[in-house]
């Protein structure tokens, strides 16, 4: 790949930040709307779409991302955002055709993951390709700011146009940012530098086996993906799981315990805008795993919070921390991947924020009905303080981001 001027790179990166917030918007709208939709027929339905939604982006993760180490990462998202399109436009015509056949919405929702389990691997190694070195950080919590406004603005958006136009209309509004997604990657695809497709004798699987292998092979990549894996197992279940659990357990209503999980979300878009803004100049003195000692004492405090607006308030604490961490190490996580493997080490760190969270949320969710969600979530807590407290120590895990 021929570098281009590293200024033309970033103004590239903005446009295409831009499109990808369009896209992820569709994907919100689409995938709350086809939740939606299945809820008001059954609850089973509804859990069945959710799986069918989540199920491939495990399975399909690091195929994915040895495909767009082969191919180039703009080529699987601008296939990616065309398929999208058309399945949108097929929810759109299904949905005006018939409202009975309720396997088409599982259907759907395998369609959503399979081209999702796709489009992230290589979306988190566009930056790479957009921006030079020493814009990376910014880059990547540019990014993670995006993720968290559409996390706050796409089931409002969504609930507004299943509301008013139904299914059909959801279908029509999405399959429009997925157009324009693919519009924009095509129009730009000769000013990126694209990456050619990659001529290997190796068998695929062998590709796919390496992008696990490098993972663990490599000190920095191996510590940040364990890290990652300890911060989903014990710190995001606080807003998925534990949460909705305290807010039933000390009265809440369903809108401040709302308040409580947005409070996360909000203190996790601060860290990531600060980090944008700020840059790497003073923060690198600050260890980026200190975000995991703050976020677990929030944690904890969240857990002994007697009123909402408390627990909201250390909510947003326990999520600047979570920020602060996930974003930098994004960032050092891009850095020293090998320019080859980097959609396959992205794909490895889907599945590390991933897996975890399955796991612990199925063995949460029964601890807290016999030991309280109090006691659960100070668990959580404390383990997630001792584990930055141990990465504070250890000069290997201090120096990451």
């Amino acid at each position: 790949m021929e570098p281009d001027a590293p200024g033309r790179r970033n103004r590239l990166f903005w446009i295409w930040l831009g499109g990808l917030t369009l896209s992820l918007l569709g994907t919100q709208v689409l995938t709350y709307s086809l939740t939606w939709t299945a809820a008001g027929i059954s609850g089973a339905l509804s859990g069945f779409v959710l799986t069918a939604t989540a199920l491939p982006r495990l399975l399909l993760a690091m195929p994915a991302g040895a495909l767009a180490d082969r191919v180039g990462p703009w080529r699987i998202m601008l296939i990616s955002d065309t398929t999208m399109f058309l399945v949108a436009i097929a929810t759109a015509a299904v949905a005006q055709l018939t409202s009975s056949a309720t396997w088409i919405l599982v259907v759907i929702g395998l369609c959503i993951g399979t081209s999702d389990a796709f489009y992230r691997p290589s979306s988190g190694a566009a930056p790479r390709l957009l921006v030079h070195t020493s814009y990376l950080g910014q880059a990547t919590a540019a990014r993670q700011t995006i993720n968290q406004v559409v996390g706050f603005v796409g089931p409002a958006l969504a609930g507004i146009v299943v509301a008013t136009f139904a299914l059909s209309g959801s279908g029509l509004v999405s399959s429009a940012t997925f157009l324009s997604m693919a519009i924009l990657l095509f129009l730009c695809r000769s000013s990126l530098g694209q990456v050619e497709p990659r001529e290997s004798s190796r068998p695929f699987l062998h590709d796919m086996w390496a992008g696990v292998t490098t993972a663990f092979k490599l000190p920095a990549v191996r510590t940040i993906l364990l890290l990652l894996a300890a911060t989903a197992g014990f710190v995001l279940p606080l807003t998925t799981l534990l949460t909705p659990l305290i807010g039933h357990e000390r009265g809440w209503t369903g809108g401040q315990t709302g308040l409580v999980s947005g409070s996360f979300a909000a203190g996790l878009g601060v860290a990531a805008l600060l980090i944008f803004f700020a840059g790497s100049s003073w923060l690198s003195r600050i260890p980026a795993v200190a975000g995991l000692l703050v976020s677990g004492s929030g944690i904890v405090l969240v857990a002994l919070a007697p009123q909402f607006w408390l627990a909201s308030l250390f909510a947003a604490v326990a999520g600047f921390g979570a920020g602060t961490f996930t974003v930098r190490s994004a960032a050092a996580l891009l850095r020293d991947t090998p320019e080859e493997y980097t959609s396959r080490i992205q794909a490895a760190a889907l599945l590390a924020q991933t897996l975890p969270v399955l796991v612990t949320n199925n063995i949460f969710g029964p601890l807290s009905d016999f030991f309280a969600p109090t006691a659960v979530t100070l668990g959580c807590g404390v383990t997630a303080s001792l584990i930055g407290v141990i990465a504070l120590i250890v000069r290997s895990t201090r120096s990451i981001g």
